[in-house]
């Protein structure tokens, strides 16, 4: 390696602020690459940012979503991730309410 590429290793390090060793892994990458100029660095990072550039622009992946997640409901039934409408809920609330009137009540005759 000639002064000159270890002295723009350097000032890349500088400029990331990282130690020594990141220098010396650049070197190493560079000779790995038969890096001999300046011209050839440069050639690199051109390669480099270009790749780079076409990753950005790859496209989002998309998921499907359900059309009841779009829908103004508060309440869904968490064994088929259907909605519930209200009238459905409240009557569901009542039904549930009376079972467990019906169970205090067993449990406080059985006491007796």
């Amino acid at each position: 390696m000639g002064e000159e590429l270890v002295l723009e290793a350097m000032e890349l390090t500088l400029k990331q602020q990282k130690s020594w060793k990141y220098a010396e892994g650049i070197l190493k990458a560079w000779e790995k690459r038969n890096v001999r100029t300046i011209a050839d660095v440069r050639a690199l990072e051109a390669d480099f940012n270009n790749k780079r550039r076409f990753k950005k622009s790859e496209p989002v992946r998309k998921e499907m979503v359900p059309d009841w997640l779009y829908q103004d409901i508060e309440q869904v039934d968490s064994q088929t991730s259907t909605p519930i409408v209200e009238y459905e809920f409240e009557e569901e609330k009542r039904k549930l309410e009376g079972e467990l009137k019906a169970l205090y009540e067993e449990l406080k005759a059985g006491k007796k």
